[in-house]
């Protein structure tokens, strides 16, 4: 059941969220790159400036427990987030 409900909210929330900002843009086809992210809405964390992949340490967020966390994304064919790690 949840690989349905999942499959629906990734058809529902990708449709049309593409802009043409880049040439490769335009959804997931095969053989081209892809851009997509992996959500994961169940997962609590806490907010700490070093486990952040934004370059500015600064956060109104630092000690909360949030829930829900990108745990992959991948962008023009290359992982640039791998369990919710960034590597760029």
């Amino acid at each position: 059941m949840f690989a349905v409900i999942a499959a629906a909210m990734v058809a529902a929330v990708a449709a049309g969220c593409a802009v043409d900002e880049e040439p490769s843009s335009g959804g997931l086809v095969p053989g081209e790159p892809a851009n997509i992210t992996v959500f994961d809405p169940q997962v609590e964390w806490q907010v700490a400036p070093g486990a952040l992949a934004s370059k500015s340490r600064n956060t109104p967020y630092v000690g909360r427990v949030l829930r829900g966390r990108v745990r992959h994304t991948v962008y023009a064919g290359s992982p640039v987030v791998v369990d919710g790690v960034a590597r760029r």
